[in-house]
């Protein structure tokens, strides 16, 4: 993993050197460059680190409250969950340099690209919602184990909670693109909050599914926070009434799949 990391990281200093000789020399230029570079760089610094309040907080609070064994399978469905994260963050790569190109050129194009992407989105994430909430127990059990589907019901909260956060982050995107970090910080760091004071109220009752529930909610707020800023400042959304023709056609499809193939073959492996 770490070998990985540090690969990416090697590749990607050599790439930016080769297509942009004097990139490093724009950090310490004196004057307005280096004070907007600044500007713009520091509240996505501190998104990171809210961020990983996401990833952390609420395996680490549970290990407060409950035995080891709950968190290391608590553990296993949050990282399942989680890939649901790898569409719209490969997406949302290639939306940044095109919507950031589009505010430069033509800012009346943004809403159109916004809604197009977003379809995109929905159409490839909702159908891995359903298949993996419906087989949530059976692909813990394949991977990790039968004494792992205690973790079935927090592995579907926090797939909500990361198909609309997913669905979400085009919005996020564009509020950079809008040199509006410092919303996305505030947007992220309320949301981290908000998940911290529901995580200590919620696991000491209920446990695992507390904080499921809890981070499922946060990432929810976060995307529901980027989206109304953007609809208010671009005047863009990420939806309208044509939607309805592709949920259905994946939802009936798909749901009657699974429940199909639930209901006649029993105890059946993920394969």
């Amino acid at each position: 993993y770490v070998f990985g990391i540090a690969l990416a990281v090697v590749i990607m200093m050599l790439t930016v050197k080769r297509k942009i000789p004097d990139f490093g020399a724009i950090f310490f230029r004196p004057g307005k460059l280096s004070k907007e570079i600044v500007s713009y760089s520091w509240p996505l610094l501190f998104t990171n680190f809210s961020l990983m309040i996401f990833s952390w907080a609420d395996v680490i609070v549970l290990g407060l409250f409950v035995s080891s064994a709950l968190v290391g399978i608590y553990d296993v469905a949050s990282v399942t969950s989680r890939l649901l994260s790898i569409v719209p963050l490969a997406i949302s790569t290639m939306f940044m340099p095109a919507i950031t190109e589009v505010f430069a050129k033509d800012k009346s194009r943004v809403a159109g690209l916004y809604l197009h992407m977003s379809k995109i989105i929905l159409i490839l994430l909702l159908p891995m919602l359903v298949f993996l909430a419906i087989f949530s127990k059976t692909m813990l059990v394949s991977f990790f184990g039968g004494e792992f589907s205690a973790g079935t019901t927090s592995l579907v909260v926090l797939l909500v909670g990361q198909f609309f956060w997913g669905w979400g982050l085009l919005a996020s995107n564009i509020l950079a693109a809008s040199e509006r970090t410092k919303l996305i910080f505030f947007n992220t760091a309320f949301s981290a909050g908000v998940n911290l004071i529901l995580i200590f109220i919620l696991i000491p009752r209920v446990g695992i599914i507390g904080a499921a529930f809890a981070t499922a909610f946060s990432l929810i707020l976060a995307a529901v926070l980027n989206v109304a800023q953007v609809a208010y400042i671009v005047h863009a959304k990420p939806v309208n009434w044509s939607f309805i023709k592709p949920i259905l056609s994946i939802l009936v499809p798909v749901s009657a799949f699974a429940l199909f193939f639930r209901s006649f073959i029993i105890d059946v492996s993920l394969v």
